[in-house]
């Protein structure tokens, strides 16, 4: 049933087309595509769950002999400053991000959070941290091992930790959700290789660089414009450094300004969510109940 529903939803999406998003950036948002909704649905899903673990872990560890404090993972997982910006918001200020990240990397730094169990480990003699270690994520001389699609190594996994007994209470036995996890990345490796190379976005690379190179910048594919950036600001490191770097900006925001026209022109974002949204439908049909184990 489960399985229905995921594929229900995605032909829905497809009925509707791209749907703007409001103050977003673009009609054809990505993140509207319909593998980007269950990811983000999932995610969600584990977030709302995450106080729940936390709290069993916590339970776990004192059945054990441990004091364990749950962790704030709003906090500990908030994102930098640069990236709660729109793509628009971003690119206005930083360009690529290449040269602003050395002038003042701040933005680009995500907030510190000290967990504070490091405090309760660190009070423990050698022996009982070791112990602390094993109750809370298992002992790594017994670990269970995944496989992916391949038959070869992909996690492993300590059922009887503390971290894993909970999520196992609110997720499913964690054995089981690692394995369905290793063999869906196993087929979306697949799926972003049959991306990259329809041919449509082949035709959209070529027009794209094309207009890049009317410009007088020669590049492939947009991918690789942050490689040359860094290439050519580890080149410019030495005598005079602070001149090369401005140097280097004056070139990032050109490119930037001119990726932009070029995107548009050649209405790369449209062709790109037409490709997601006809294979993501297509492979909801036919992974969807690995996804449904893997993610949900």
């Amino acid at each position: 049933m489960k399985r229905t529903l995921l594929i229900a939803s995605v032909s829905g999406l497809l009925l509707l087309g791209g749907t703007p998003r409001e103050g977003g950036d673009s009609t054809y948002s990505l993140l509207d595509a319909p593998l980007s909704l269950l990811q983000s649905e999932a995610a969600q899903r584990d977030r709302d769950a995450q106080p729940r673990i936390e709290e069993l872990i916590r339970h776990c560890m004192r059945d054990r002999g441990f004091r364990y404090v749950p962790i704030d993972h709003e906090r500990a997982t908030r994102l930098p400053q640069a990236d709660l910006l729109t793509r628009d918001e971003f690119r206005h200020r930083f360009a690529y991000g290449v040269v602003a990240r050395v002038l003042d990397p701040r933005p680009f730094r995500q907030p510190r959070y000290v967990d504070p169990n490091e405090a309760i480990r660190a009070a423990l003699s050698p022996s009982l941290r070791a112990a602390y270690s094993v109750a809370l994520y298992g002992d790594e001389s017994h670990p269970v091992d995944v496989l992916d699609g391949d038959g070869e190594l992909a996690v492993q996994v300590f059922p009887s930790s503390c971290i894993a007994r909970a999520q196992a209470v609110i997720r499913g036995p964690v054995v089981e959700r690692a394995r369905a996890s290793a063999l869906l990345d196993d087929e979306m490796a697949g799926y972003w290789r049959q991306v990259e190379n329809d041919a449509l976005l082949e035709k959209s690379a070529r027009d794209w660089a094309a207009c890049m190179e009317g410009g007088g910048f020669r590049f492939r594919d947009p991918n690789e414009i942050t490689s040359y950036l860094l290439d050519r600001l580890a080149g410019a490191r030495g005598p005079k450094f602070e001149k090369r770097l401005e140097q280097l900006r004056s070139l990032e925001v050109s490119i930037s300004l001119r990726d932009q026209a070029c995107q548009e022109a050649t209405e790369r974002e449209r062709v790109l969510w037409e490709i997601r949204s006809r294979r993501d439908a297509e492979f909801v049909e036919r992974h969807g109940q690995l996804i449904e184990e893997a993610w949900f």
